[in-house]
């Protein structure tokens, strides 16, 4: 006879196995059980009640019924109610199951425990008490007083709104900041650190001082003897002096002596010294300079004159330190200019710059000579110290928060900073100075305790309760729905409002 194998899932009940043993179209329905049956969850056949469902099922259908498993649960009911039971579906297949007859004669016998008797049982009688029109009455409102009450208790919502007293908040503090300092420490120490510029700039001064300038030189003529008996070639600028050798003068022209002894000649010359200072009276210029002096002599055998000088501006010392000075004030204030424009926002300059190299420094004229006026180019670097705007505002939070009163609780915002003193720097290459900080501050409110103190109050008992909290407006109180008499009893519908200014 042909099976129809049914292979159950872990999800199947007695309703979807019913309903697949209805598409059966064979005599014969073979029901296999996974080989692992799940711990939970699992809705497959595991009761003795269940079994007689699907057989009483299978013989409505006029069908024979077998099972393929191995849980012993379910073989031990199997066996109970006479429902074969196989190893393996080969094994079904190939033995011969007991005839109609037999399973219907088995089924009378379990009649009395089928799913059908026991629904055909009559139901129990209620008990008289249970309809008594009293009892009816009092269940009725007993369940709309909870439903009043449970309306009561969700459906009001109080809105408090609290504007917490402010104050301003205000701490000084000296301020020591140094290159060496890593951290900053909550007794004023902040880091400091270096930055440089380099700047530069021209000035002219008008000359203070005098000296006497050459305006000529003294000139005349010099007579020259020939001492051998050649010819002697006197070249231009051949230098003859006088005898101390302070006066100079040169040849102006090349001369030629004759080739005797006693022979002569007369050469213009030009003192070398400009001024008054060539000046020289007859017979004084007596010496011949150079390897001629000992093949000829010389002398003048009048006055070299024409020399002449005057006394004229000219820049002095003093001329040159007022320029520098003057200059290097302004090139100062320059490099504080570039090293502020320079820096981070919020940093801050905190020691005057400091010259440390001087890069060009170049007057005009370079020496002391006649000029009406001075000029210096000036190229210098300058170096500074700074801190960082951070550092100051973690100073000034340490400050602030070890000096804050109980009760108080900063507002979120920036905080001032204001210096009281010009930054000095120390011998010990320190820089001081003191600062003031603020911030605004608010009182703390507990929103648990505010709403505690209000909870199924009216509303002006809540607010004459409300006022007694530090606060620096009046409270302001909305519950929804309007009309409300009360505030809510349940903390979770009061709701509280922090306001700022």
């Amino acid at each position: 006879m042909k099976t129809q194998v049914i292979s159950l899932e872990s999800h199947d009940d007695v309703a979807s196995i019913r309903d697949k043993m209805g598409w059966s179209k064979t005599g014969r329905v073979l029901l296999v059980w996974p080989d692992k049956l799940p711990k939970t969850g699992g809705h497959l056949p595991s009761r003795k009640f269940d079994l007689a469902l699907l057989l009483h099922a299978s013989a409505s259908l006029g069908l024979q019924l077998a099972l393929v498993c191995t849980d012993t649960t379910v073989c031990t009911y199997a066996a109970e109610l006479d429902i074969p039971v196989f190893d393996t579906i080969r094994q079904a297949q190939q033995t011969r199951w007991r005839s109609g007859r037999k399973l219907r004669s088995r089924l009378e016998r379990l009649k009395d425990h089928s799913a059908v008797t026991i629904l055909q049982q009559p139901r129990a009688k209620p008990v008289n008490w249970q309809g008594h029109f009293l009892v009816r009455a009092v269940s009725f409102t007993i369940a709309i007083l909870s439903v009043l009450l449970l309306a009561v208790a969700i459906v009001p919502q109080a809105r408090i709104s609290l504007t917490p007293h402010h104050e301003m908040q205000t701490v000084a503090i000296s301020v020591r900041a140094s290159t060496d300092q890593r951290n900053v420490a909550l007794t004023g120490e902040i880091p400091a650190y270096t930055i440089s510029a380099i700047v530069e700039t021209q000035g002219v001064i008008r000359a203070t001082g005098s000296i006497t300038a050459p305006v000529s030189q003294a000139e005349g003529n010099v007579r020259f003897t020939n001492l051998t008996d050649h010819v002697i070639v006197i070249p231009e600028d051949t230098l003859v002096s006088n005898q101390d050798k302070t006066q100079y003068y040169a040849v102006k022209k090349e001369g030629r002596l004759p080739g005797r002894a006693g022979a002569n000649v007369l050469l213009p010359v030009r003192a070398v010294t400009p001024g008054s200072a060539g000046n020289i009276a007859a017979r004084q210029v007596v010496r011949l300079e150079g390897p001629l002096s000992f093949q000829a002599t010389v002398v003048n055998l009048t006055p070299i004159s024409g020399g002449k000088q005057i006394i004229t501006a000219a820049p002095e010392a003093a001329d040159r330190e007022r320029l520098y000075s003057q200059l290097l004030d302004q090139l100062r204030r320059a490099a504080k200019s570039e090293l502020e424009s320079n820096l981070a926002s919020g940093d801050i300059l905190v020691s005057t710059p400091v010259l440390t190299s001087t890069i060009e420094k170049r007057y005009f004229p370079p020496f002391i000579e006649p000029a009406s006026q001075l000029s210096l180019t000036l190229r210098l670097q300058f170096e500074a110290q700074a801190v960082q705007a951070v550092d100051l505002e973690k100073l000034a939070q340490l400050a602030l928060d070890a000096n804050l009163a109980p009760g108080f609780a900063p507002l979120p915002g920036k905080i001032a900073i204001e210096s009281l003193s010009q930054p000095e720097m120390g011998g010990d290459a320190i820089i001081r100075w003191r600062i003031r900080v603020q911030r605004t501050i608010q009182t703390r409110l507990s929103e648990v305790d505010a709403a505690e103190s209000v909870r199924g109050r009216t509303p002006s008992e809540a607010l004459l309760r409300l006022a007694d909290l530090p606060l620096s407006a009046p409270p302001r109180l909305v519950l929804s729905p309007a009309w409300w008499p009360r505030i809510p009893l349940i903390p979770s519908r009061i709701v509280i409002e922090t306001a700022q200014n």
